[in-house]
């Protein structure tokens, strides 16, 4: 019986993973919306998509965390850094946390926040922060676990109709003029690691 299932699942195309988006990212908006409820992520970028903010549940509820920590977006606006890295990590069994990564000519910087539970998306919520300067080997340690990650070179997300109750990652990434997102769940190991490498050092502490 269990055979019978996954070949009907192979013949339909409905039950596994399929890539979605063309690699490469998109062009960075010039400006933000005026609006301070606007979503953080362009239309289009996760696999199950939808322009109305009202139906786009990833847009609306990774976008809610993300102004809870009282983060900026990085699809939009004008930068003062030639590049930046934000990781989002959706805990299943804790509180979501966010660290970024910016980088200019003269250092690189980490910013880290994790909220404090209960997390009420919407509300004032106590958070934990972290401000500081990495080192050079720290940041070429941490320039491996990227382009070990290949962001650029996947698909922003895939659409997987399994049934998945663990962790997820929101990977965004803005160089020059040009914005990339990756949406993973920890079963991608190499975008896991890289997410990992960036809390360790941030050295948050539940």
């Amino acid at each position: 019986m269990w055979i019978r299932v996954v070949l009907a699942c192979v013949v339909i195309s409905g039950c596994f993973s399929e890539p979605h988006h063309e690699t490469g990212g998109v062009e960075v908006a010039e400006t933000c919306p005026d609006n301070p409820n606007a979503l953080f992520f362009p239309v289009g970028m996760f696999a199950f998509d939808d322009p109305d903010p009202d139906q786009n549940l990833s847009r609306s509820l990774y976008s809610n965390h993300l102004r809870a920590m009282q983060q900026p977006p990085l699809s939009c606006g004008q930068w003062d850094y030639q590049e930046s890295y934000r990781v989002l990590w959706i805990r299943h069994f804790d509180t979501p946390l966010t660290v970024s990564i910016f980088r200019n000519h003269k250092n690189v910087r980490l910013e880290a926040v994790m909220l404090n539970p209960p997390v009420r998306l919407g509300t004032k919520t106590g958070s934990q922060r972290i401000n500081k300067r990495l080192s050079t080997s720290q940041w070429k340690e941490l320039s491996m676990a990227i382009e070990t990650a290949h962001l650029w070179g996947i698909p922003s997300d895939i659409k997987d109709y399994s049934i998945y109750d663990g962790d997820y990652w929101i990977i965004e990434v803005r160089k020059g003029d040009r914005y990339q997102m990756v949406h993973r769940s920890s079963s991608e190991l190499t975008v896991e690691q890289m997410g990992l490498k960036f809390v360790e050092l941030a050295e948050l502490t539940d």
